[in-house]
């Protein structure tokens, strides 16, 4: 009867580490919350969007310079590259989409300045978001060389603008990818166009979507 009863006392315990483990476990999923995908974005304030230096760049009324995160737009002001097509367009599009209006600022974790002192933020307005309406509407390329929250939601906004032909995907030889790499190469001297040549030649062999 004895081995009985510490039988039954041995299987209660062990029953009760059981249920009480499987809680533990419960508790940390569930205190985590819905944080998995947008952990580490935080809002930082709200500001009004001064002025509109370019496409991804702008200047807050509390004096912060913010280059948008995971998004480049084509080079208006770059001292070594000359003005790229597109870039007065994107440029023009931030201006309207955000100069003047109070913006939500939200950035990534606790590194959030560039090598320049500029904030790097997403900014939000009435809902939406600056840095991928540039995207989706084709005013500007996923910026994935970094890590960042929405790295992936981004590609496929920008697969979808390439595959919709939006902007800087349009065919045409007047507008938008084609017509920048056509401004990049006439602005290049002769040693450039021979180097830019073999690249091109080398890129085509490697990435043909024959292969």
């Amino acid at each position: 009867m004895r081995y009985l009863k510490d039988a039954y006392i041995r299987f209660v315990l062990v029953l009760t580490l059981i249920i009480l483990s499987g809680m533990f476990a419960v508790y940390r999923h569930n205190s985590k919350g819905p944080q998995s995908a947008e952990s580490a974005i935080r809002f930082a304030g709200e500001f009004v969007v001064k002025k509109v230096i370019d496409g991804d760049t702008l200047i807050l009324s509390s004096g912060d310079t913010v280059r948008l995160i995971g998004v480049d737009t084509p080079e208006l002001h770059h001292p070594e590259v000359p003005v790229q097509r597109f870039a007065s367009e994107a440029m023009e599009f931030s201006r309207k989409f955000a100069e003047g209006f109070v913006c939500r600022v939200e950035v990534e974790g606790s590194d959030n300045r560039d090598k320049y002192g500029r904030l790097l933020a997403y900014i939000r307005i009435n809902g939406r978001l600056l840095n991928s309406e540039l995207i989706r509407l084709g005013y500007g390329y996923a910026y994935r060389r970094f890590a960042f929250e929405k790295s992936e939601e981004f590609a496929r906004l920008e697969a979808a603008a390439r595959k919709s032909g939006y902007g800087l995907w349009n065919t045409s030889l007047r507008d938008g990818r084609i017509a920048n790499i056509i401004a990049s190469y006439e602005s290049l001297n002769l040693e450039g166009k021979e180097k830019f040549d073999t690249e091109l030649a080398r890129l085509l062999r490697k990435y043909s979507v024959e292969n």
